[in-house]
């Protein structure tokens, strides 16, 4: 990520200066500069969902936390502690197809 910095700086006393007289000094001070600052990311946050379809509910979480486990080795190649990872909820709900009015 970079980030710029814009800086410029007007000095009042000019504006004083010519309100004094077209006799008087004007005195002014400009200045402007440009900075550039690079951070390295230190956090990310991907946002997924597993899922599995199984008429045996132990079966589907089952299967569910099968797949959740080969994410966690997939993270463990990548350097990711298991600790920095959260799973946040857990759904179980009953598939319906309304074309066939099966369930």
């Amino acid at each position: 990520m970079k980030l710029f910095l814009y800086i410029l700086y007007f000095s009042p006393l000019s504006a004083l200066s010519s309100a004094v007289g077209a006799d008087a000094i004007q005195r002014t001070i400009v200045t402007s500069g440009q900075g550039e600052v690079s951070v390295a990311p230190n956090m990310v946050e991907l946002n997924m969902q597993l899922q599995t379809i199984n008429k045996d509910g132990t079966r589907a979480k089952r299967e569910l936390d099968d797949q959740f486990n080969r994410l966690l080795r997939a993270f463990a190649l990548l350097d990711i502690p298991k600790d920095e990872i959260i799973a946040s909820s857990l759904q179980l709900a009953s598939h319906y197809n309304y074309a066939s009015k099966k369930s």
